[in-house]
């Protein structure tokens, strides 16, 4: 167990950056694709498939490495005997870990060969958005 606790930080760090920048390229690639795509480029545009491409991968991402990092937090709580698994489901983190899980894989499913539409892609912003917040050092 030693070894685990050693390599927490790091492993924490890591994923929190992966987190944070498959964040970044999902809802940005969002805004950008509601507002730029559709009217801009017409459906075959390889612009277009491209764009859709590098939101799955962003999409897939966070929701890997959403995974992970709820995980290595939960596993470290309760290794440390602080906490134990029924407690950590009401927890922020844990909540908020599986609304980003849950919205990316909503992503990935609805949108498997289409292109953006304006208020459907939106709609995937908002949970995104609160997540991102609820997690954020000014929300703890």
């Amino acid at each position: 167990m030693l070894w685990f606790l050693r390599d927490y930080p790091l492993a924490a760090v890591v994923l929190r950056a992966a987190t944070l920048a498959f964040e970044a390229l999902l809802l940005g690639g969002l805004v950008f694709c509601a507002g730029v795509i559709p009217g801009a480029f017409p459906p075959a545009d390889s612009f277009a498939r491209r764009a859709l491409r590098l939101l799955r991968i962003s999409a897939a991402g966070l929701a890997l490495t959403q995974i992970g990092f709820v995980a290595l937090d939960s596993e470290m709580l309760i290794h440390s005997g602080i906490q134990h698994w029924a407690d950590l489901i009401s927890a922020n983190y844990f909540v908020a870990g599986a609304l980003l899980v849950l919205t990316s894989v909503a992503f990935l499913l609805h949108n498997r060969r289409t292109l953006p539409r304006k208020l459907p892609w939106l709609l995937y912003v908002v949970p995104l958005v609160f997540a991102t917040v609820w997690t954020s050092h000014a929300a703890s």
